[in-house]
Parts: C-alpha cells; structure tokens; sequence
C-alpha cells in the first residue's frame, strides 16, 4: 500500500514539472494539483501511522494468539502425559498383579521339584564347604609339618672331622727307622691319607725293624669315596673332608626338609631355610653353593632376631665352607669374629660353638705358619675354658691342648710336648666322656712317639702299654682306634729294638681283639697288621709260605676297601704275592 501511494505521488511530481511551462492558467491548475498532493501526502502521511498502529496491533494480537496456542499444546502435553502415566500405571498394576498370580501358580505348581532341587544344593555346598574346610587343613598341617621338618633339619650341625694329622717328612711306601709318627691331630690339616705309614715295604723292615714311622691316630681317611661313589673337591691333600660324616639319618632329615621347602616361594624363605638347603648342597659336595646359602641365611638372621647359638651355628657352617674351599685367612676371619662377639656369652652351647671355632682357628693358625698366634690362640681356650663344667667345652680344652702337643713335636720340641700330654692325662685321665677319653689316649700315643724320638724306648713302650691297658676294652670306636695304633706303634718300635718275635706276639693280639671289627677307623690298622706281620716273616724269620697266606688274606679281606690307605697295604700285598708266587697272585684262602 505505501509503495502504490509512493508511486503515485512521483507520478504526480512528474506531471508538475512538465507543466511548469505552460501558461499561467496551467500553473493554476498546477498549484491546485500540488494543494492536492500536498493534501493526499498528509492524508497519506495519516493514513500510514494508523495502518502502522493497525499492524503493531495485528502483531501483537499474533503474538498473543501464538503464546496462546503455546500454553494449549503445553496443557494438552500434560494432559497426554498424565494420561499416559495413568495408562502406565494402570497397565503396570494390571501386569504385575497378573504376573503374580502367574508366578504364584507356577511356583505352586513346581514348588515340590524347587524344593528338591534346593536340597541337593544345599547337600553340595555342604559338601563342597567340607571339602574346602579339609583342603584347608591338610594345607595348614602340610605347613605345620613343613616347617617342623626345616625346623629339625635347621638343627643339623656340620659335624667336625678330628683336627689335623701331624705331617711327618719320613713318610714312606714302606716303614722306616724314624719311629712310629703322631696320633692325633695336629693344626696341619686332617689327613687325607688317614695312618701316616702307607703300607709295607718293597722289601720289608729293615735289619732294625719296623719303622716307627707306622701308622698315626688318624685310622681312615674322610677324604675317601662317599657313598655316592663321589670324592670330596678339596683343593689341598693335607686336609680331609668331612662330608662323609654326615650321618645317613641326619641326611634323611635333610632331604625331607629339603622337598618340603620346594613349595615355599624363596621370598618367604627365612635363616634356617637357607641353611638347611645350605646343608643339602653341603652333602651334595657343592660347596660354593652351600657358602652362598649359609651366607644368605647370616644376612636376615640379625633382622629375624635369632638366639646367638643359632646365628653362631650359621657363621660356623659358613667357615668350614670357606676351610673346604682352602680359603683359610677368609675361614679365619669369621673364627675371630665369632671369638669377638660371643667368648663372653654364659650360653652353654654358644660357649661350645665358640670353644670350636678357637680349635680350628688354631688349626688354621699353624697351617699358615704363625705358631706364636696359634699358641696364643690354644692358649686362650685353656684360660677360657679349663675350669667348665660340660663335657663339650672339656673336649675342646683337650683338643687343643693335644693339638698344641703335637705342633711342640713338630718343631722338635719333644720334651715341651710331652709336658703337654702329661697335662692332659693329669687333668682328664678319669673322664668318661667318649670324646675326652679318646683325645687322652691319643695324647699318651703321641707321648710315646715323642719318648721314641729322644731314644727312650722303654718309656715309649709303656706309654703305649698304659693306652692299651686303660682303654682296651673300650666299645667306642673312636678310642679302639687309639688302642689299636699304640698297638701296632709298638709292633713297631720292638721289631726296630731287634724284637722281631715280640713284635709279632704284638700285631697277634692287634689282630685277635679287631681282626674282626668293621668299623672304618680300625680296618685299615688290622690290615697293616697283617701285611707288617707277612713282612717280618718274610724277610727276617723267612717264613715265606706263612708271609704268603697271609698277604693272600690281606687281599681277600681288603681288596674291595675304598680307604685310600688300605688301598695302599693291599698293593703291597698283591705285588709281594706277585713276586713270590711267578708273577700270579693266590687268590685261594690260607690254611
């Protein structure tokens, strides 16, 4: 509408101004037609604030009919809404009720199988529940037992072989004139060879008799094939290992803790489960790895608060590791630190772990040459220890008093050493402890090899008689060995005096009273026996066919030893046999 009046106006502008030419009368007409427009520009004018108005109006009348319509589809919104939730709900209490009477009938139909059912259910949980109640206790006793089993293996201790045998520069293949060699130990080493003499001669004793140098206390090496048929791996021959000497029930002990401990995660082991898996790779002869283990155990027993005999029977285990890898100022070491930490401690068994530890110190001390701290060492066991009470500590004192005697001999030192035997016959000869009692016949052994180095036969051969006859019915093995080396010593020592006859009466009553003896320590001293017996009827009465049966039975009795040194006595026997018979050894038993 206003573009249509807008349009008119310009055309009647347009008009006007063509007319502007014409004559006056024109113009007239013209202003009259410009009145007009003038008027229809105001009517216009007019006209458009009212449509203006008109249309705000309209407007507003459309805006209001929209909020209108709004607010109703909104009203009819919720009308459906609740219309619908009516519906729902409805629906849903129709339904749930309908699904009640639905379940109810069909539980009420099936209720007797659900029962059923529900029973063997509750049967196999039951079940079930005692299964797992059983299995919990089966494991719970199957640790129980575990740890019982670490727990009597853990008491497993290494036990010690004798302190060393003296080493003697006159050992031969065949006895000699330097006399009848030490019995006991000595701080040399154990002997792997066990008796010092090695056997009977190429040609028997000579014009003086049986050397002296025959055997020692040692009877039977440890270092001999094990029951595995395993030699030990030590690096140095004067020291002998102590493997064999775990005993087989010991060995069962271990071996079950052992299997035991192989369902325990190694992050759970503690001390005692270190050193009992220590022990079994210690009879197994894998020493490295028994040293790790021991050490292993000695670092978390501090944190795990052990009792200081525990901690002391782990460092002592880990010394004869490092003894058995010949790392002897490393074993030193640990011995002193032991000496340090506990000699002051009232434990009884720390006390005998302590005393041990200062023996075989000593030992170690004297291998290396440094007799003045070796001595000082023995010397500081006497002062510790001499007075004590247990038997434990008394069988150290002694130990080290014999070993001290022994080392005294060595350096040629015979009348301080015999002093030294004498003082432990004095304090000890009445003891009746197995242990003490075989360290004084081995000192009243060693006592006559040192009379027989200063000449004074008669005393020797007293001294070998008094062993002889304090001990002769002694049923421990250890001191059997004793009696039967001052036996054989003084077969020994009367055939070097020119007694062959003597001698001989001598290994007969050797042989009568342990011909028969199976114990390791004696069978190699009865086969010696016998083969310096063939020897001196051979070769000083000439009895050869009596020398023959009994070479003969040296070789049937002892062929299948696996004792180094009997070895030795039956290679002897063999090649005598082999000489006197043409090169054939008798294999038939003598008459």
């Amino acid at each position: 509408m206003r573009k249509f009046l807008l349009g008119l106006s310009l055309c009647l502008a347009l008009i006007a101004s063509t007319a502007s030419s014409a004559p006056t009368k024109q113009q007239t007409e013209i202003q009259q037609l410009q009145q007009q427009t003038q008027k229809l520009n105001n009517e216009f004018s007019v006209f458009t604030q009212v449509s203006s108005k008109q249309l705000e109006l309209q407007d507003k009348r459309i805006s209001d009919f929209g909020i209108s319509v709004a607010l109703l589809g909104i009203l009819i919104t919720l009308v459906a809404l609740v219309a619908s939730l009516a519906t729902y709900f409805t629906t849903k209490g129709r339904a749930t009720q309908e699904a009640k009477e639905t379940s109810k009938k069909w539980f009420e139909d099936n209720s007797s199988d659900f029962k059923k059912e529900i029973g063997n259910l509750r049967k196999k949980v039951e079940s079930i529940q005692k299964e797992v109640e059983d299995h919990a206790e089966k494991v719970k006793k199957n640790i129980d037992a575990a740890e019982q089993k670490v727990a009597s293996a853990s008491k497993v201790t290494i036990p010690l072989s004798d302190p060393p045998e003296p080493s003697d520069s006159s050992k031969a293949s065949r006895p000699s004139d330097s006399g009848p060699s030490d019995s006991g130990p000595s701080d040399s080493g154990p002997s792997d060879s066990g008796p010092s003499d090695s056997g009977p001669s190429d040609s028997g004793p000579s014009d003086s008799g049986p050397s002296d140098s025959g055997p020692s206390d040692s009877g039977p090496s440890d270092s001999g094939p094990s029951d595995s048929g395993q030699t030990s791996t030590r690096k140095t021959s004067v020291r002998k290992t102590i493997t064999p000497r775990l005993s087989a029930k010991n060995l069962r002990i271990i071996n079950d803790a052992v299997q035991a401990l192989k369902a325990k995660p190694e992050n759970d082991f503690k001390a005692n489960d270190y050193y009992v898996r220590g022990l079994s790779e210690y009879s197994a002869e894998r020493i490295d790895s028994a040293l790790f283990n021991f050490e292993k155990a000695l670092q978390i027993a501090d944190s795990e608060k052990l009792p200081a005999e525990e901690i002391v029977k782990i460092m002592f285990a880990s010394a004869l590791m490092q003894e058995e890898l010949d790392r002897r100022q490393e074993a030193i070491k640990i011995y002193t630190l032991i000496e340090q930490q506990y000699k002051n401690d009232t434990n009884p068994d720390v006390r005998v772990q302590v005393a041990k530890a200062l023996v075989n110190k000593g030992v170690l001390l004297g291998e290396l040459g440094l007799y003045k701290e070796k001595n000082q060492t023995e010397d500081l066991i006497n002062q510790l220890y001499s007075l004590d009470t247990s038997t434990a500590l008394r069988e150290q004192v002694a130990m080290a008093q014999v070993n001290k005697g022994i080392k005294l001999g060595e350096l040629g030192k015979y009348k301080d050493a015999i002093q030294v035997y004498d003082l432990v016959d004095k304090r000890y000869s009445d003891d009746n402890s197995p242990a003490i009692r075989k360290q004084v016949a081995k000192a009243l052994v060693n006592k006559g090899n040192r009379l027989r180095d200063l000449f004074n036969n008669e005393d020797a051969i007293q001294a070998y008689n008094l062993v002889d006859e304090r001990y002769c019915s002694d049923i421990n093995a250890a001191v059997r060995e004793q009696v039967a080396v001052a036996l054989l010593n003084k077969g020994v020592l009367l055939e070097k005096m020119g007694l062959h006859k003597d001698g001989l009466e001598v290994y007969d009553r050797l042989l009568q009273r342990y011909g028969n003896d199976t114990s390791p320590e004696i069978r190699p001293l009865v086969a010696r026996a016998l083969a310096y017996k063939g020897i001196t009827l051979e070769d000083k009465l000439h009895d050869d066919n009596e020398a023959i049966k009994l070479y003969t039975l040296v070789v049937q009795k002892f062929g299948d030893d696996r004792n180094p040194d009997t070895q030795k006595t039956v290679a002897e026997a063999r090649r005598r046999l082999k000489e006197r018979q043409g090169g054939n050894a008798a294999t038939s038993s003598p008459s």
